[in-house]
Parts: C-alpha cells; structure tokens; sequence
C-alpha cells in the first residue's frame, strides 16, 4: 500500500510539474494554442517530461478547427538529459523514438496546425516547427533559427535532417545542418523556412489571420507556390540550387568515407563518381556545356 501510495504521488507531482511547463488553451473560437514557459521566465527546452505531456495534449485536439504553437525562447532539447543519454543506451534511444514519435503524431494531426516563433528557435524546438504545417516568425533582432546540434557533435535526430531539406532544398539544409548556422527571421522568411513575418506585437492577430487564410483553399494553393520558387538565398555561404544533386553526393561521400583510412576513401570517390545516376549524369553534362558555350546560367549578360 506504501508502495502504491508513493507511486500516485510521484505521478500527481509528475502531472503538475507538466503544468506549470506546458499550458494548453482550446480556445473559444476552435482555435487551441500550446505553449512552453519554464517557470522563471529562462530559456525553455525540451524534456522528456515535456515531451510527453506534448503528446498526452495532442490527443485533446479533436473537436479544433486548428493548432497553434507557440515557441518563444525554446532552445531545442534539455541538454543534461542529452548528457545522461550519451551514457546510457537505453535512455538515449528513449529520448530519441520518443522525439520521433510526439513530432510525427503532430505532423499527423488532421487539423492545420502552425508554430508562432518568436526569440530563438533552435534543435529540437526547430525540429518542432517543422512538424507544423506553417511557420510564421516575428522581426525581432533576437529571433533566431537554426539546427546546432554539429557544434555539440551531434546531428538533429527528430526529423530535422528529413524535414528539412523537403522544405527549404537541399543546399539550404545542408549548411544549416552541416555548420550549425543560424539565420535571422529575415533569412527565414526569404528561404522558406518561415511562411510571414510579423511584429511581435501582433504575433497572434496577424498570425491567426494568416492561419485563417490558409486554411482556404487559395491560401493553401499560394504557400504551396511561394515554397517552389527557385531559391537563390541573397547572403553569402549558401549554394545556389544548381547544384543541389552534387552537394548531396559530396555529402554522402564525406560522411561515408569518414571513418576508412584515406586510402580507402580515395577508392570510394573515384567509384562513387563513375556510378552517379544517369540524371546526375545528365545534369552535369548540361551544366558543363552551358559553363563552356557560356550559355545561362554562366553568361555574362
């Protein structure tokens, strides 16, 4: 009985401390909202605590129009949890496949749903607003996107390195992910990775108002054309979407060939490279001949 005792109040502890972590509101107008706040006003992460009660609200979403979540100041995945995972098999994996699973039943739900980011948005909280439909950011200096796992040597592992790249290209993803860069609402906005920008002060009226227009069918229809469009990033460090195919070769080269001896790694380019698929091929015999005829997009003019 003491037993039984203790374990229902650890749970009820347990629950309220996913209260005070996690806030759920359905809303009058069949619009539910879930934000994060870290009591003390810190930087929020992602625990599995957290995680957790994210998918238990979820399951609560059913009689919604729409979803929205709010991200201010979340900074990706609780780090000394990635710390006490990195020594145990076990609940490493946990925290992974229960990632994969919350981020998925999100990107899942039959309702739109969308992230409101506002300050830093990074790691795993990035990865959360992938699973979203849409992606609205505000103007402010500190709102900041990106996927720094690298830094840490790590690599995003809920959905980032798939979510991504089916979002904002190839190239795009590939730096974010590759250097750990961070880019500002602005660039956000400009390589598709946010759908509107807006004011913090009104965050949650315009972007309920753009919610509400894509809902439509001609709302969906314009997002869908505006994500596309060729993207061709206007600061410096990202390649052009040309070359696209062959960065992600390069890139699956290096990663493939990072732990045989150089030798060896010699011998896998030089193989690699003689078996490019045939549209690979392809593409580079165009590329090489507009380069030498100094055709488009290599002219001068």
């Amino acid at each position: 009985m003491l037993a039984i005792n203790a374990f229902r109040h650890a749970k009820k502890m347990l629950q309220c401390f996913h209260c005070r972590e996690i806030h759920f509101d359905k809303g009058r107008d069949g619009i539910a909202k879930i934000s994060f706040s870290e009591p003390g006003g810190k930087v929020n992460v992602l625990s599995l605590a957290t995680l957790e009660t994210l998918r238990d609200l979820l399951t609560q979403t059913k009689d919604v129009k729409a979803l929205v979540i709010n991200i201010e100041n979340l900074a990706g995945a609780d780090l000394k949890m990635i710390r006490q995972g990195l020594s145990d098999p076990i609940l490493l994996r946990k925290i992974v496949e229960t990632g994969h699973d919350v981020f998925s039943r999100l990107a899942h739900l039959p309702i739109p749903t969308i992230a409101f980011i506002d300050k830093c948005c990074l790691g795993g909280g990035l990865e959360l607003a992938l699973a979203c439909d849409y992606r609205v950011v505000t103007n402010d200096p500190k709102t900041i996107l990106g996927l720094p796992e690298v830094k840490l040597g790590l690599f995003p592992c809920w959905g980032g390195t798939q979510r991504l790249p089916r979002l904002v290209g190839g190239p795009q993803a590939l730096n974010l992910i590759m250097n750990g860069e961070t880019v500002s609402a602005s660039q956000a906005r400009e390589m598709q990775l946010a759908d509107a920008i807006f004011s913090r002060e009104m965050l949650w009226e315009n972007g309920r108002e753009f919610l509400e227009f894509c809902i439509t069918l001609k709302g969906k229809k314009e997002v869908q054309k505006n994500r596309e469009k060729i993207l061709t990033p206007s600061w410096p460090g990202f390649a052009e979407e040309r070359y696209s195919r062959p960065g992600h070769l390069a890139a699956d080269i290096m990663y493939a060939a990072n732990e045989i001896s150089l030798a060896e790694a010699l011998t896998f380019e030089m193989q690699y490279f003689l078996l490019m698929p045939p549209e690979a091929m392809s593409e580079a015999r165009t590329l090489v001949s507009a380069f030498l005829d100094k055709k488009p997009p290599f002219s001068k003019e």
